[in-house]
Parts: C-alpha cells; sequence; structure tokens
C-alpha cells in the first residue's frame, strides 16, 4: 500500500505469514510436549495424554493424525505396547513435520 493510503497514513503494514503460523506453532508445540510426556505413568495417564493429543489434533484440522492417536488408545486398551509406541511415534514425526 502507498505511504499516504487512508489506512492510517503510512503505517498500513501487510501482515506477515510468520503471525499467522505462531498459533499453529504454539500448538504444535503443545502436541509435541503432550506426546513426549505420554511416555511414562500409568495406562490411564497416558491414555488421558493422547486423548488430549488427539483433541489439539483435531483443533488444528489433523483429523488423520487425530484417528492415530485414536488408535494408539486402543493400543492401550488391547496392552500392545509395541504397537503404541510405534502410533506415538508416528504421530510425533508427523507433527514435528508440521512446524
Amino acid at each position: 500500500m502507498p505511504e499516504d493510503s487512508f489506512f492510517g497514513h503510512g503505517h498500513y503494514h501487510e501482515p506477515s505469514a510468520d503471525k499467522f503460523a505462531a498459533p499453529m506453532t504454539i500448538d504444535l508445540d503443545r502436541i509435541l510436549a503432550t506426546l513426549n510426556a505420554a511416555e511414562v505413568g500409568s495406562i490411564d495417564r497416558i491414555a488421558e495424554k493422547m486423548r488430549l493429543a488427539a483433541t489439539d489434533l483435531r483443533a488444528i484440522e489433523q483429523p488423520e493424525l487425530a484417528a492415530k492417536a485414536d488408535e494408539s488408545i486402543a493400543a492401550l486398551g488391547r496392552a500392545d505396547v509395541a504397537e503404541f509406541k510405534r502410533l506415538r511415534a508416528f504421530i510425533q514425526s508427523k507433527v514435528g513435520h508440521l512446524r
């Protein structure tokens, strides 16, 4: 915009992409922290952390990853620790690539 625009007499600035990315980055950091914390604790506590991660993933429009988090909770219910760990690592990797 020209410096003499009516949007503030030269004070108008185009929003940067970084300003729009910040909330997503914060959400991604929180999701990664939750996934990292879902490594220790009781099964119920770990499942709750995965539910929180699934909710956050849906909130940032990542339904496929949220479904994987749901699958990891089901794996915990079956006592399939190897599948749970595989799914959690998969989600961590994909969320890390969204950053």
